[in-house]
């Protein structure tokens, strides 16, 4: 399992602050994001995309623009619990199986647990690990989508720009078991790093 392959070079600009600041305090937390996601690793060396359609030597063209959002809520000073959702419209090629490329959908979504680590100067590190779902829409006539458990950790950095906002850069790596769907083919573990950049806001509540 190639989890944590790329993590070691990523930062994080987040939302919470820095200790004592009002962003740091409990309460809910929103922040939509864009970047990009980089995919590692190939796909089985048989795709069943249906019934009655393989592919050859697939693969997703290894990077893609990446839109997100997460919703969550900071539960004490240095944890935050977020459900996270993502978007990533993707390029599938095979060797045999499709005549051209095609454009194809990934949806990601799910759970992640962040924790702060202690302030360095203005700015404070965090670690997390989130769980969910990937579901991938191929594009081609006929197929099937496929959705499939997927395991992350994320690192990063969090700066604050007002009492209620901040700006974020996430990085993340994920991992996932991708079925080939054809007997005798082994499964595959495709690895993919994502980099966002967001603005975080803390809405006032009450």
């Amino acid at each position: 399992m190639k989890i944590t392959r790329c993590i070691g070079v990523a930062m994080l600009i987040a939302v919470v602050g820095s200790p004592g600041d009002a962003s740091a305090q409990p309460g809910l937390e929103i922040t939509p994001q864009v970047g990009a996601a980089f995919f590692f690793s190939d796909l089985p060396e048989q795709l069943a995309v249906s019934d009655t359609r393989v592919l050859e030597g697939a693969e997703f063209f290894d990077r893609a623009l990446s839109l997100g959002l997460a919703a969550g809520l900071r539960v004490s000073d240095a944890l935050a619990v977020e459900a996270a959702f993502s978007w990533h419209p993707v390029n599938l090629r095979a060797d045999d199986g499709l005549r051209r490329s095609v454009d194809s959908q990934v949806w990601d979504y799910g759970v992640n647990g962040l924790f702060a680590l202690p302030a360095l100067g203005s700015a404070r590190p965090f670690v997390g690990l989130g769980v969910g779902r990937t579901t991938i829409e191929y594009g081609i006539a006929n197929s099937d989508n496929r959705s499939e458990w997927t395991a992350k950790v994320l690192a990063g950095l969090m700066i604050e720009a007002s009492e209620r906002s901040a700006f974020r850069i996430q990085v993340s790596d994920q991992a996932m078991r991708y079925a080939s769907g054809v007997t005798g083919v082994d499964d595959t573990w495709t690895n993919r790093l994502s980099v966002s950049f967001g603005l975080s806001m803390r809405p006032e509540v009450g």
